[in-house]
């Protein structure tokens, strides 16, 4: 006899099988699909050290041939010095799915005309979590060198801030007026790790941005299973700088992102926040007591580095509710070009208010953060700033970049 005992337990088991479905696909230690999650994010942010000596390089060998990506004075006003011949970001893949030796690069040459990848292998460092310094009287190992270059796009010639989301990589690329961000993803393709091994490819997961620039984007993997990717820059319609949010379709990010529900916030509707609405650099984290952060890294002048002007990053809380039909209502009556994409009741609206941000330092040429700079999350107890300048050092022989990373551990309350 079927009783409501019976019911009770079947009902039980599908729940716990439902939970410990969700669990396997939110790893909070870190997965293929998404980055740890981090205790106390806002005490993590604060452990970032405002100053750093710690300089990484790598060889350039055959991947770039001097004078690409050089700084040239004498060839400033024909057009291959300054915002078209630069690195603009750099990421390190993670140290769980054994790649904390990869480190990848974004950058944009008027040359070639094409955004382009690069990527480096740093074997001294295999056995560190954090980088150590592998520069020693301007030398460093012949290990250690850029060994591949990815051409992204020829007609969305300039590339953005990349970000990664386990060993998913979204990278932005525009050409003035439109853009688009693609998502690739590395991984080695059998179970051994060397990286004769590792691959990298086009998922082919596009989102287009009409009149919309894209300077830099943020992507993480949300609680509920879905993704979710963030991309700042300008707004053509609205003649606005702000955050454009793009959620999955569903669990699966090969399905890709709905385009047509996707929602921009002005970076003045961005409660509290006071700063110079220049990012170059965004980055999720997720904290383990359920909150989302945004972290944004910006100088506070498009000149640098011909001026030293100040090198920060912004703490951001993120909360993301359901579209109501109040809502939408409320919102386009608010600012009908500034919040967009409100019709679709039941689609997800986030909220971003401003914490807290750091002044950060550091030997001068080296942290310039309006070039490549970014967020690290190597485990859940620390974050970690990397920052690579806009142009190769020692005659463009060596890429070099600087790491702000904390000793200090953030612990479960």
């Amino acid at each position: 006899m079927f009783t409501l005992y019976n019911k009770s337990i079947i009902c039980c088991i599908a729940m716990l099988s439902i939970s410990t479905s969700l669990l396997s696909i939110i790893n909070k230690e870190g997965s293929e699909e998404n980055n740890p999650w981090v205790y106390d994010v806002p005490q993590a942010f604060s452990y970032i050290p405002v100053r750093t000596h710690t300089f990484i390089g790598a060889w350039t060998d055959d991947v770039i041939h001097y004078p690409l990506y050089t700084q040239r004075m004498t060839k400033r006003f024909e057009g291959i010095w300054g915002d078209l011949n630069h690195f603009n970001s750099i990421k390190r893949m993670p140290t769980y799915l054994d790649m904390g030796t990869i480190v990848i690069a974004t950058g944009t040459d008027p040359h070639d005309q094409e955004a382009q990848l690069f990527i480096a292998h740093i074997p001294s460092e295999e056995h560190h979590g954090t980088f150590t310094k592998n520069i020693t009287k301007n030398k460093l190992p012949l290990t250690d060198k850029l060994i591949k270059k990815i051409t992204l796009s020829s007609t969305y010639w300039h590339a953005g801030s990349i970000d990664s989301c386990g060993s998913y990589i979204a990278i932005p690329i525009y050409n003035g007026k439109d853009s688009r961000i693609v998502v690739y993803k590395m991984e080695y393709k059998s179970p051994k790790h060397s990286i004769e091994n590792l691959e990298i490819k086009n998922l082919n997961i596009d989102i287009e941005r009409d009149d919309k620039e894209s300077k830099a984007v943020a992507m993480t993997r949300l609680a509920d299973g879905s993704f979710v990717i963030a991309v700042w820059g300008y707004d053509q319609v609205s003649k606005k700088y702000g955050f454009d949010f793009y959620f999955s379709k569903d669990n699966d990010i090969n399905n890709g992102f709905d385009e047509m529900n996707h929602i921009f916030i002005p970076t003045e509707l961005c409660m509290n926040y006071q700063g110079k609405h220049n990012f170059q650099n965004i980055n999720f984290v997720n904290d383990y007591n359920g909150k989302l952060y945004l972290i944004g890294l910006e100088n506070t002048t498009v000149m640098d580095p011909l001026r030293n002007y100040k090198d920060s990053i912004s703490l951001f809380e993120v909360v993301i509710r359901t579209v109501t039909p109040n809502m939408s209502h409320d919102a386009h009556y608010y600012n009908p070009n500034g919040i967009t994409a409100l019709s679709k009741i039941g689609s997800k609206r986030p909220y971003l208010t401003y914490v807290t941000e750091k002044h950060m330092f550091c030997k001068q040429g080296m942290c310039t953060f309006s070039a490549g700079a970014t967020l690290y999350i190597p485990d859940q107890q620390h974050l970690i700033i990397y920052s690579l300048p806009q142009w190769l050092k020692n005659n463009g022989k060596h890429m070099v970049f600087a790491q702000f990373a904390s000793v200090e551990k953030t612990y479960p309350k």
